[in-house]
C-alpha cells in the first residue's frame, strides 16, 4: 500500500521567492483532527427534504452559492464526487422514508460557513 503524506505550507508572496513556500507541516497521513479550509460564509435555503433510500439518509436538499463554489474549487484541484454534486444537510440516518417529519424546513434560510477538512474512513 502506497503511503500518504498530509502536507501544508505558506506561500511566499514577494515577487524575488514568489514561487517558493515555508513547509509547515509535512508528515505521514493520521486522518486526526480537522482543520478549516475556508472563513467564506453564505446563505443555505432549504429548497426539499428527500428521502436517499440507497444511501439510508434523509436529506434536506439546499440553494446555496458558497456550497457550489466550494465544490467546484475542490474539483478545480483535481478532486473526484463520487455522485452528482447535490449540496444537502444530513438530516437522519434511517431505513425508513421519514422526510414528512422534516417538511416544516422547506423555505428555512440558513447561515453557513467554516468549511473544514477531516478525513472519513470506510
Amino acid at each position: 500500500m502506497q503511503k500518504v503524506f498530509f502536507h501544508t505550507a505558506l506561500k511566499v508572496l514577494d515577487n524575488e521567492l514568489k514561487d517558493k513556500h515555508i513547509t509547515t507541516m509535512f508528515s505521514e497521513f493520521s486522518g486526526q483532527g480537522a482543520f478549516s479550509t475556508s472563513t467564506e460564509e453564505d446563505l443555505a435555503i432549504i429548497t426539499d427534504i428527500v428521502f436517499w433510500e440507497k444511501a439510508g439518509v434523509v436529506v434536506a436538499l439546499v440553494d446555496c452559492d458558497l456550497a457550489h463554489k466550494r465544490h467546484q474549487f475542490f474539483v478545480n484541484q483535481g478532486y473526484k464526487y463520487d455522485y452528482e454534486y447535490k449540496p444537502h444537510i444530513t438530516l437522519e440516518y434511517t431505513k425508513k422514508d421519514k422526510t414528512d417529519k422534516y417538511k416544516n424546513l422547506i423555505g428555512k434560510k440558513l447561515w453557513i460557513g467554516m468549511e473544514y477538512f477531516k478525513p472519513i474512513y470506510k
